[in-house]
């Protein structure tokens, strides 16, 4: 399986949501971590399908074997901190936004957070990631002016569920965000960040959720390194 991936900075998503509506479809952005990539892999996903998506390296195993195995050099690029500083950029904009994940809880406090921090930002609407009706869901997207979709349905979901559904969708991005509602919500602390500058954001995860994630470490790891030492995954870097 072939991944070409591409280097993203807040500045490149938002001359997505400035630009001319030239295109036919959304711009769907995803981050590709080794649990999306072999998500991708273990679900026989084509290359045709997934040059649909926009993929950027994200996660430590993606950036190690891009700098030691691939011999590229890049900034490491982490999608909790590139969210973070769109919304900045989002709040300059008076941009409009639309949620799509976790429980209405969580929802609630996300919504509540962003408000009191970025008073500019118009959160149109949100959706429990658990309850929704498709269909109807796209309805609600498409009769409001939105700038940027944030879907944050966890991996394997979010991914099956933008690419079967951006070209029915009205919006100017559409952003795979994984558990990034959570942080928002303040419902899960990130690692300090002394941890997540020597690469260990990971472990303190590991340490906060064994029971729930310690299988997506200690099999996923081994097994995407495997799979791109053996060429059955093939990541290209393109800046």
């Amino acid at each position: 399986m072939k991944i070409i991936l591409k280097s993203i900075n807040k500045e490149f998503v938002v001359s997505k949501l400035n630009a001319n509506k030239v295109d036919k479809f959304p711009f769907p952005i995803q981050y590709a971590d080794f649990n999306v990539l072999n998500y991708f892999f273990e679900n026989n996903y084509k290359c045709d399908e997934l040059s649909n998506l926009f993929l950027y390296p994200d996660s430590t195993a993606i950036y190690f074997h891009l700098k030691y195995f691939k011999k590229k050099k890049y900034e490491k690029i982490i999608s909790s901190d590139l969210q973070n500083s769109l919304l900045s950029k989002l709040d300059k904009n008076k941009s409009n936004i639309y949620l799509l994940g976790d429980t209405d809880f969580i929802l609630k406090r996300v919504i509540g957070n962003i408000e009191k921090k970025y008073s500019k930002i118009k959160v149109v609407g949100a959706c429990n990631g658990y309850k929704f009706n498709t269909n109807d869901l796209v309805s609600e997207i498409n009769i409001n002016k939105i700038d940027i979709l944030f879907v944050g349905l966890g991996v394997g979901r979010q991914e099956k569920w933008i690419l079967e559904n951006y070209t029915k969708l009205n919006v100017k991005v559409i952003m795979s965000v994984g558990g990034w509602f959570q942080y928002l919500a303040e419902n899960k602390k990130r690692a300090p960040l002394f941890m997540r500058k020597i690469y260990l954001e990971w472990l303190h995860k590991i340490i906060l959720e064994f029971p729930r994630i310690w299988k997506r470490y200690l099999f996923g790891i081994p097994k995407f390194y495997y799979r791109v030492i053996t060429k059955k995954i093939v990541i290209h870097l393109r800046e």
